[in-house]
Order: C-alpha cells, then structure tokens, then sequence
C-alpha cells in the first residue's frame, strides 16, 4: 500500500486514511476487524484469482485466432495456462508427506512419556477410557431425550475442566446465564434445590455454596446465552474469545434449535450447514467442541438403547461428528435403570461412534436433585428419591451435619 500509487501519483495507503489511520484500526480492539480478517483476505486472494483467470482466458481467445500458428503449439499453450492458475491455487494447500511425520512423532513421544495430554480429560475416568477423553478438532455430540441430565452432564465436564485450569466457552440457547450459574454451583456444593425453593436451607448448606462461588470465582468459564444466535455468530465469537483467551473447549447446547445463516424453511439443509460449520470450527480452532442434541421418541417407546438414526436430523449430525454418546435410563436389554436408594440414578453412557477410539459404553451416576454426575457412587452419597418431601426446617437444623446437600 506504501509504494504501491493510483494514476494520479497519490500512495494507495491514503485513500484509508493514511498510515496512522491503518495502525489505529490494526491496533484497537474492535471484534468485528479481528474476526473479518481471515475472511476478507480468503475473498481477496479469490478475486485475485478471478482476475487472473479473466486475463488469461481473453489472452487465450486472442491467441486462439492467430492461425500463423499451428493448433497443437495453441492447444498447448492453453492447457499451460491453465494449469499454471490452477497450481497458484492449490499449491499452497497440498504439504508433501515428509515435512511432517518428524513432529506427529515427536508428540506421540511426548504423550507416551506424560510430558502431554492425549486429550482432555472430562473429569470421569470411566467415560474418559470409554471415549479416549476430549481430543483436539474434534465434534463430539452429546445426545438424550429431555430431561435425563445432557445439560447438566455437560456442564460437570465443563466445570471439571475450568477447575483443571481449562478455559471453556459455553453457548447456552436454552438456559439463561443465571440459571446456568446457579445450576453448577448447587452441584458443584452439593445441595440440593428444593431446598432453596422451600427456603430450607442451612448454614452449612450456604457454607458450601460460598465455597462453591468462591472456586467459580476463579474459572476461565465464558457464556453466551443469546437465544437467537446463528451458525455465524458462533463462529465469529468462538474466534474472538480463543485469540484472546486461548480456548480448551466449546459446549453448544442445543444443536436443533441454532440457526443457520441460510437455507431458511429447508430444515435438513440447516443442520447440514451448522453441522458442518461446527466440525469446521473445531478444526479452525484446534479445540474440542461439545455439542449437545435432542433425540426423537423412538427409543423411548421401543425400550433399548439410542441408536445414531435416532438423532434429529441425523444424517449430516452423524456424519461430521467424531464421537456421538447417548444417555440412556435403560440397559442393552432394555430393562429400566431403577432408582437405588443411597446410590441414586444409574445411567448408560452410549458411545455409538468414535472415529479416532472405540464404541463402548459405561455407567455413570445422577444425582438429579442437585444436577451432579458421579463417575462412580462415592461413600458420602446420597442421591433424591421422588417418593420424599422436604425436610421441615427443624429437622433439617437438628441433622444439617449428617445431610450431604
């Protein structure tokens, strides 16, 4: 722009206002500059392109007119320059085999040795050797029929990560940012919620839930909790937080109700498109991304496992996605996972798919009452039944050190 001038002899780099103008704009902290930039130079090198390719093809026209030179020599020629355009266009992409194996192998030593992760770790390590943790680029869906804790399961991964020093961006479609807040901190305190809807709650309860905050305090856990956020604005977002922040991880809940920036009224090419943007961010961005899905009723009422085609708009979900995981309240035989008292709700963790591990599945525990999973039943458990009510103040005062929420 300095030394390139226009036709009357004036830098180029004034008609932006000058270099001084050009450093402000570089310099500020303006999301939309940052976020448009990749963007804009991708559109520039296609123009670029389209130039050149107008040039060479009204060049190739007028060649082709010359009969002074025989027909083969002008074939050739166009095919010469036609593959030069088409090598500027690629070369850049294709990487030779070579100049690359030496640091794939350097980092399958690093994580052999534990000098690295192999992925991010959930915080349960049964679903961690289920899945083989949360690995880097990939999309991995989280699916179950409403109400059997997908929202507060990705939550717990998302506190168990942020408490692990992880920074983890959350979209939240459904659930406002206080609901999400108070939703992590009872269950990262332990307490239950009926008690805060019954005014029950004791000292200790809001020793814990002090505690809980004071610990929140100190996560790198971002939110948005737009309704009406798109595909795009996902993306820009995401962008602009990891550049800034540096992401471990992103959740999206939910897939089904985010909309696509095009194809309006044609459903299945909506999710194909967010789908796809999804799997292209979690490339983009080198980080996992934890994206939560509804599933129809057919497992429901015929009493077995989710499969993959139980998904909503499965077809593209199932093809982008790394690694698909259901929650199931029933067995692979199909038999209801009961209530146990003092041991709470046991849950099937479904792994239908897992490009880069195995398929599989594990139990998991729920803790409905205050939204917490449990990889295992600890010995100081103690989950809800529907079948009590609670507790009168009184006897909630006389017993508060025996009650474990």
């Amino acid at each position: 722009l300095c030394d390139t001038k226009n036709t009357d002899g004036e830098p180029l780099i004034n008609l932006c206002g000058g270099p001084a103008e050009l450093a402000k704009i570089m310099g500020g902290d303006k999301d939309g500059v940052y976020n448009a930039f990749a963007t804009h130079m991708e559109k520039l090198k296609e123009l670029e392109l389209e130039r050149r390719l107008v040039s060479t093809c009204t060049l190739m026209a007028h060649d082709a007119q010359d009969t002074s030179i025989p027909i083969r020599e002008r074939i050739s020629e166009v095919e010469s320059k036609v593959m030069s355009l088409s090598e500027s266009s690629v070369s850049a992409q294709v990487q030779i085999l070579r100049d690359h194996t030496a640091p794939v192998f350097e980092n399958v030593c690093k994580i052999n040795a534990g000098e690295c992760e192999y992925g991010i770790s959930t915080g349960y390590p049964d679903l961690d050797y289920t899945i083989g943790k949360l690995r880097k680029s990939n999309m991995i869906v989280l699916a179950a029929r409403p109400g059997l804790g997908k929202t507060s399961l990705a939550l717990n991964i998302a506190d168990n990560v942020c408490s692990g020093g992880g920074k983890v961006l959350m979209f939240s479609l459904e659930m406002t940012q206080p609901q999400i807040i108070q939703r992590m901190m009872f269950a990262k305190a332990e307490v239950r919620h009926e008690l805060l809807a019954d005014g029950l709650l004791t000292q200790v309860h809001l020793g814990r839930l002090c505690q809980a905050r004071e610990a929140m305090d100190k996560m790198n856990f971002f939110i948005l909790d737009d309704p009406t956020v798109d595909i795009l604005r996902i993306k820009s977002y995401s962008r602009a937080i990891h550049k800034r922040h540096k992401l471990d991880m992103i959740v999206v809940d939910y897939l089904q109700i985010i909309r696509s920036y095009g194809h309006r009224g044609n459903r299945e090419r909506e999710v194909a498109e967010i789908s796809s943007g999804i799997l292209n961010l979690a490339k983009e961005l080198g980080i996992p991304i934890l994206i939560l899905c509804q599933l129809n009723r057919e497992s429901e009422k015929e009493k077995r496992w989710p499969r993959k085609s139980d998904l909503r708009e499965s077809g593209a979900i199932e093809a982008d996605s790394h690694i698909i995981m259901f929650l199931s309240r029933v067995n692979s035989s199909g038999e209801e996972l009961q209530f146990v008292p003092g041991k709470g709700k046991e849950l099937d963790v479904v792994v239908a798919k897992n490009r880069d591990w195995k398929e599989g599945n594990c139990k998991i525990m729920f803790n409905g009452s205050c939204t917490r999973f449990y990889d295992r039943v600890p010995d100081n458990y103690a989950a809800e039944s529907s079948l009590q009510k609670p507790p009168e103040r009184a006897i909630v005062e006389e017993h508060e050190q025996q009650i474990p929420f």
